[in-house]
């Protein structure tokens, strides 16, 4: 599974998998947390301590 910003979605394009389009925080947030979330649930899971 891929997770990207940029909207250049050609089949093959990120690698085998789905990719699924996200904005540039999405994609940051989903790359800290190791999956797809918004930077919203990441400010959270900070706080949280999680």
């Amino acid at each position: 599974m891929t997770i990207s910003a940029i909207n250049r979605n050609f089949p093959g394009r990120g690698g085998p998998g789905k990719t699924w389009l996200a904005s540039p925080l999405t994609v940051v947030a989903s790359a800290n947390a190791g999956r797809i979330c918004s930077f919203e649930q990441l400010r959270r899971m900070c706080a949280d301590g999680v």
